[in-house]
Parts: C-alpha cells; structure tokens; sequence
C-alpha cells in the first residue's frame, strides 16, 4: 500500500514538474496548453491506450493521481482539448461513465498550481452532473 502512496505521490510531483516546464514554454512562445482531470479510476490502461493511437493524441502525458488520471496537452486550447475528449468517449463507447474537467492556458490561469486547481475543480462539478461523458471547460 504505501508502495501505491508513493508512486501516486511521485506520479504528482512529475505532473507538476512537466506542467511548469510546459507552461513555461507555452509562456515564450505564445501558444496554448490545456490540462484535462478526469475521475476515471481503474480504467486508466484502457483509456490511455485509445488516446494514444493516431486517431487521438500520441503527444500527450498521462499522470496516475490519488483519485483519477491527470491529461497534459501542450500546444492545445480548451475547444481541441474537448475534441481529443470526444473522440476517446467515441472510441471507448457507452460502457464507460467519464467526467473531464478542463483547465487551459492562457484562458483560465497563468501558474502551475491555478491550472491545476481550476482542472480539479471542474472535475468535482462534472462528477455531480447526471449524464455520462458530461466536460467541464468553463466555469
């Protein structure tokens, strides 16, 4: 068990890291980037190995958290962040129910931590919707 602790602790230190990293990119050189949440416990194999096939997004970093997966997406913005969401809900079909909360860089926060509070934030809100596949990007 305090194996798991640690991975998931090492699995956030890493996304925090990345995120600066590509936000400090993103910063230089003006272009977007997006971090979606998504409460998806125990499903994350399968969903990783859709997002990462061509159809989808190659790019992409997934990051194992406490309680879901965290999806960074550089040189995205909120809309194409939603796209790579729909075509992953396509592909997995209905028998997966999938919140997503979104947070994107310029539009909603300019720091690491603002980014990632705003993506779980949306996260909870999305969870309390009724209907599956249910996105939260504004708000």
């Amino acid at each position: 068990m305090l194996v798991k602790e640690h991975e998931k602790q090492q699995s956030m230190t890493n996304l925090e890291s990345l995120l600066q990293y590509e936000l400090n990119c993103a910063k230089r050189y003006r272009r977007f980037l997006s971090i979606i949440m998504t409460g998806a416990v125990g499903i994350h194999t399968e969903m990783k190995e859709v997002w990462k096939t061509d159809e989808i997004r190659e790019s992409d970093q997934f990051f194992d958290l406490e309680e879901g997966t965290a999806i960074l997406m550089p040189e995205t913005d909120g809309a194409g962040a939603i796209t790579a969401i729909n075509r992953c809900l396509e592909v997995l079909g209905p028998d997966y129910d999938l919140r997503f909360g979104v947070a994107s860089f310029p539009f909603d926060a300019q720091s690491t931590e603002d980014l990632l509070r705003i993506a779980e934030r949306r996260l909870q809100t999305a969870q309390k919707m009724p209907s599956r596949g249910t996105v939260i990007k504004n708000g």
